[in-house]
């Protein structure tokens, strides 16, 4: 008898083991069968505009807080005539702050006052920066964090780059998830960074192509400000 009990403990622990999966596969599955047809317009739409706009994958939907299962819902909300006035407003509103078009943009080296925001011993603070790169009327921004020294009392040098980021309080925006490649000068008091971007126009639209937006920092001159908003 305590060997039926087991074996029907074992057989029902090997139903739920495999049932949560396939569960997880069927339901992937029919949101790529609901999305379909929104793919699809998406597609016809960027033939029209020349765009490569796409919808974001799970890693980025989970990256933000979201899922596949609430970008379904909420594209299931629209009709399709719905849906088309959507992805064209998108379009319009990003097309209409767009002063230069090009995939790499160099800033301008507005700087504001020095930016540390905590120091670590007499000669070497933490100091983060930020690339306001819609200009100084867009609160969205690119970012580091750094490590740097102080010579002499009034000149600042880079130890290293730590770390980078972004804040967006608006769309379209930059996200700086595929990387960032940096280059300090000779002296050190200066680093060129290029932050290798997506581009989120909602957050349940992406815009397929990846993005180079190049700045130069300088160690202890602040943050950075582009003459005007870029593409």
């Amino acid at each position: 008898m305590n060997y039926l009990k087991k074996g029907i403990s074992i057989f029902l622990g090997l139903i739920l083991f495999f049932t949560v999966p396939v569960n997880n596969i069927f339901a992937a599955a029919d949101n790529n069968l609901l999305l379909k047809p929104y793919v699809d317009e998406l597609a016809k739409i960027n033939k029209e505009f020349g765009t490569n706009y796409t919808f974001p994958t799970e890693e980025n939907l989970l990256k933000n807080g979201s899922s596949i299962q609430e970008m379904t819902n909420f594209y299931q909300n629209m009709s399709m005539d719905e849906f088309d006035a959507y992805i064209r407003g998108l379009y319009n509103t990003d097309n209409s702050i767009i002063k230069s078009v090009q995939n790499t943009i160099i800033a301008e080296n507005n700087f504001t006052e020095s930016n540390i925001v905590s120091s670590t011993s007499s000669s070497t603070s933490t100091s983060t920066q930020k690339y306001f790169y819609g200009g100084q009327y867009n609160s969205n921004y690119l970012k580091i964090t750094s490590t740097i020294s102080n010579v002499n009392g009034t000149t600042y040098i880079y130890s290293s780059v730590d770390q980078y980021g972004q804040y967006h309080g608006s769309y379209p925006y930059y996200d700086p998830s595929v990387g960032l490649t940096q280059t300090f000068s000779t002296d050190r008091t200066k680093v060129s960074c290029t932050f290798k971007c997506v581009k989120y126009l909602s957050a349940y639209v992406q815009d397929g192509v990846i993005y180079n937006i190049s700045c130069t920092f300088g160690a202890g001159q602040g943050d950075i400000y582009a003459s005007s908003p870029i593409s």
